[in-house]
């Protein structure tokens, strides 16, 4: 706690800022996960497990489903505004 002029405060550290799945983005914008495929020109498959975040997908194909995404809900997401998980 800190004294300012006879009112006490309490002094917070600011929590870090929680990135988005894709899977919230795709409810936020009313998305099909077939649409953002078509868009990403990537299989299906390689779209739906990268909403659902459980395997890791390449990098490339990350930056292909941002782009379709974008594309369809005209937003500006890029690598660092989403919990995507990526293939080493």
């Amino acid at each position: 706690m800190e004294y300012k002029g006879g009112k006490e405060r309490m002094q917070q550290s600011p929590e870090p800022e929680r990135k988005l799945t894709l899977l919230q983005i795709r409810e936020r914008h009313g998305l099909s996960i077939l649409d953002v495929a078509w868009e990403s020109n990537l299989p299906t498959i390689v779209v739906w497990r990268a909403f659902v975040n459980r395997t890791g997908i390449r990098l490339g194909q990350a930056k292909n489903i941002i782009h379709g995404v974008n594309a369809l809900a005209h937003t500006h997401y890029t690598l660092r505004d989403i919990d995507i998980k990526i293939a080493e």
